[in-house]
């Protein structure tokens, strides 16, 4: 037998597949974006929202929630200060500076009816004892000491 006349099996190179990434089918392209374009546009509805929802919470700095509150001294001399302003929702606490029982009401007096809810009725207010109310609804709301009725002030809420 010649050794020189020995065939070689042919052995056939494959090509590799194509890869989306690299120059495969339009098709596979266009598949490829259209799902990035899917996830670009959840993660930004994701983030909006987040966004939204946080913006809707309530105040967390101190300073936003100090000026939700305010405050009245209850003195022998009347109330300091006797008219103040605030943004609605702001809770207004008396505090009694007197030696004296109070008692904070709505005007007109003796009805106290101008504004329903401010009232601090019985017991009275006692020294160094307080009283809050929540203003909710913008105008302007008089007060009096129910036992000094001339002892009057005013809450303008805006």
């Amino acid at each position: 037998m010649d050794s020189n006349n020995t065939t070689q099996p042919a052995v056939e190179q494959q090509q590799p597949s194509p890869s989306p990434m690299s120059g495969g089918s339009r098709k596979n392209k266009v598949v490829m974006w259209a799902g990035i374009a899917v996830i670009v546009v959840l993660f930004l509805g994701v983030v909006g929202y987040i966004r939204h929802s946080s913006s809707d919470s309530q105040p967390s700095s101190p300073a936003a929630q100090k000026a939700l509150t305010a405050q009245v001294e209850i003195t022998a001399d009347g109330f300091v200060p006797q008219t103040l302003t605030v943004p609605a929702g702001t809770k207004v606490t008396w505090t009694n500076k007197d030696s004296s029982p109070h008692r904070v009401a709505s005007n007109p007096y003796p009805e106290n009816n101008g504004l329903p809810g401010l009232d601090s009725k019985d017991p009275p207010i006692g020294p160094n004892a307080t009283y809050s109310y929540t203003f909710t609804t913008s105008g302007s709301f008089g007060y009096h000491d129910q036992y000094q009725p001339t002892t009057n002030g005013e809450i303008v809420v805006q």
